[in-house]
Order: C-alpha cells, then structure tokens, then sequence
C-alpha cells in the first residue's frame, strides 16, 4: 500500500478561500485549461513501469496570498485525454495570480491544509516496484495569472531515476565466462519528496533488498549484440541526493566510501551478482561473485536524480576481478589451486641414435605463459645431438636422437605457476 504523510492532519474546505466577515470576490470566473505534459514516451516492457501512464491526479491550487483556493481529485477517466496528454479544466477568477501543485499515480486523494504542507509531502512506496497505477510523478507551476484562453502548462517530471545497465565483454579473457544472475539497488530509497529535492535521511528509509531483477528480467545481459557488448537491463529507483562527498577523488576507482561511514548507509549503489568460471576459479552453485558501484555524476558525486535515464556500461577486464568503479566481492569464488607443471615421460631421457621421444609439458592453470625452450633445442640441433619436432599446440616436442652426446630440454611456465624444469638428454 501507498503512503502519504503530510505535516498537519486537519482537513480545510478548499472552495475558493473567504476571509471570516468578508464578501465574496466579485470577479469575474474564466475556464482554465490545465494541460499536463508527461514528455517523450519511452519503451515500455512487461516487467517495468509503464513510464507514461496517469490513473490519477491530486491538484492543488493556492492563490497569491498562500491560501488553498481548489483541491481536486480526479481518476484517468475523469480527466480529458487528447494528443498533447491529459487535461483539466478548473474555473479561477480572471486575472487572478495563482499556485499550482499536481501528484500523479498517488492513488488515493491527498488532503493537505497548506501550500508548505505540500511542499514538505514525503511520498511512500511499500515495497520498491509498486508501480503497478503508474510511476509517481509531479509538477509545479508558481505565480501564474490567469487569462482568457490562455492554457495553465504544468511539465511532469517522474520521482523516480531509470538506470539501464549493460555489460561490455570485449576485454575478458578468453577463457573467462562471467553470466549475470541478477542486479539490485541497494540503498533504494522508500520514500521522495514530489515537490522538492529528495534525498534518504536515515538508514530506516531504505529497502533491505531494493529493486531488483534476476534470471529471466536479466537475460538481455547475457546476450551478445556484437563486439562483446550486450543488450541492456533497466532498474528504477526514487531520487536520491547526497551531492559530492569525495573532494579528492579524481578517477571512479577513488570511488569509495568507508563502511564506518555515515553517508555508506545512505548513498546509492548497484550490485550485480554473477556466476563466474576462469582457469583459475570458479563459483559454486549458490554462491557468486558480487559487483558494487555507487551511482552519481562524477568520482566525487553520489546524485541519483529523478526523471533523468542513465546509461552505465560495466566493462571487466582481463580475469575480471580487478576493481575500477566497482568493488568486487570474491568471497563466493573457489580456486582451482594447487597449480602444478608435469613433464612426461619425465626429466630424463636415455636412448640410442635413431630412436625418438616424445617429451610434453602439461600445466594448469593454461592462462599461464609457456615457454618450450627454443634455444635450447636449436642449440643441440646444431651440435647434430637431435633434430625436433615441435607440437601444433606448443607445449610438447618429438626429438629425434642422431648422434651419441648429450643434450638437454629446457620448459618454463610463468604466473601463476612459476616453475621450470630442465629435461637431460644422453645419447649412446
């Protein structure tokens, strides 16, 4: 359910607003058109809120000495519905100087006593997608004077921020597979100011699990729309201010706010969690490697503004696990550790003129560089010790004994095994 918490309880009337012991206003009353501009439609899927859709509108009207002169509530299908959106008419009095306040989507009608009273409204969601009659949205439109025929233009703007994610491939590792499970907001807000800036005040108005989405919603994460870039995935949120709080960050990696700090609670951030699998780890089922980056503008800042759409491309590189503006969380990784190098038949070889060997190096994990010893071969190849024949994936050799000598091998692996072995090779 819904929310609304005004600063006073009283109830006023709010036909147009007489002093105690005066008359009526004699002037003349004009028909106002009230249009309501909701902007650009954007693209709506199954599992998002239908960005442009209005099921109810709470007005409030003030004229210029602050008092409550009309308080309407109407649903969709009291309200007109043309190609420039939906309007009202109100009658205010011609040339008359007035205040105007809309709530989209509250659901239910409000009963503020004052023009302050609305604008400190605090707003509420139950659970963070509770979006089902429409995203919250609000306008203001202050000292307008009426005139005949002259329409009253108020611009919606929605309380919530749409942030789209998507994941850029193109500089992991080969052998690096990262599929996301799900994303989530973490420090969501639960509540926002419609008529002023917003921001969470304490770690209670928060969501313990934010919006989120997982499985199937994020699968357009997993896709591939060419280049390693994939599709995207969007989560909603209401705004959330918190301004610059890091005055010497420069990069997205100075990005980072200590637990025992007080701001940590209250800021932004989105999680992804993923399955994740290397040559040189790997999660189990049920637990995950976790993503965290706070949102904002900028290194320093933590705004997450409302009506506004970001586009936030996470791009991991190499093993993935490095952090730029993301914390990553490798607590649910298991390693395939110990490494190890193994040379078959073995690091000594005995034979006579004319007889072969085939010598392999194996080693784990393959990340790992591979070095076969290539001067070394070419040296006892021109001494006539042997001849070789390198393997077509690099880590083995046949060598083919010529002449009674002796001879050697040399195999390297670098990071993370770090190990060589040198192979003796006498010929009798």
């Amino acid at each position: 359910m819904r929310h609304i918490y005004c600063l006073l309880a009283a109830i006023v009337s709010l036909t147009p607003a007489t002093s105690c012991g005066e008359k009526t206003f004699s002037k003349e009353e004009s028909e106002v058109l009230i249009e309501l501009d909701t902007g650009q439609p954007a693209e709506v899927r199954s599992a998002d809120p239908q960005e442009d859709l209005i099921t109810d509108m709470n007005l409030f009207i003030f004229n210029d000495r602050g008092m409550p002169e009309s308080r309407l509530y109407l649903t969709r299908a009291q309200m007109e519905n043309g190609p420039e959106g939906y309007s009202v008419r109100v009658n205010l009095l011609s040339g008359g100087t007035y205040s105007v306040y809309a709530l989209a989507n509250a659901g239910y009608p409000l009963y503020p006593d004052s023009e302050e009273d609305v604008i400190n409204t605090r707003y509420y969601f139950t659970y963070p997608d509770e979006y089902r009659i429409g995203i919250p949205m609000s306008g203001k439109i202050l000292g307008y004077t009426v005139r005949q025929g002259h329409p009253l233009k108020i611009r919606l703007e929605r309380t919530m921020a749409k942030i789209s994610i998507s994941i850029d491939r193109s500089r992991l590792s080969k052998d690096v597979s990262f599929s996301v499970n799900s994303i989530s907001i973490g420090g969501c807000p639960k509540s926002v100011s419609p008529f002023k800036e917003s921001s969470v005040e304490s770690g209670y108005d928060t969501f313990i699990k934010g919006f989120s989405k997982s499985d199937s919603e994020v699968s357009a994460l997993n896709s591939d729309s060419g280049h390693g870039k994939s599709g995207e995935t969007a989560v909603y949120m209401f705004e959330n201010l918190h301004g610059d709080l890091l005055e010497n960050a420069v990069t997205d990696s100075d990005k980072i706010l200590q637990e025992s700090d007080p701001e940590a609670s209250l800021c932004s951030y989105i999680e992804i969690r993923a399955d994740y699998q290397s040559d040189q780890f790997y999660t189990l089922p049920g637990d995950e490697l976790v993503y965290r980056f706070y949102l904002g503008d900028n290194p320093r800042n933590f705004d997450v503004r409302r009506n506004t759409h970001y586009h936030i491309t996470v791009t991991p590189e190499n093993d993935g696990l490095g952090e730029n503006s993301w914390r990553v969380d490798q607590s649910g990784l298991s390693s395939y550790y110990p490494y190890y190098m193994k040379i078959s038949p073995g690091t000594f070889i005995r034979g006579k003129v004319g007889e072969s060997f085939h010598v392999k190096c194996e080693y784990y994990p393959k990340s790992a560089t591979f070095d076969i010893g290539i001067e070394e071969l070419e040296y006892d190849r021109e001494r006539g010790i042997y001849d070789y024949r390198i393997d077509n994936d690099g880590n083995g050799v046949t060598i083919m004994l010529k002449q009674r000598g002796t001879g050697m091998l040399y195999m390297e692996t670098g990071a993370p095994i770090n190990q060589s072995e040198i192979i003796n090779v006498i010929v009798e």
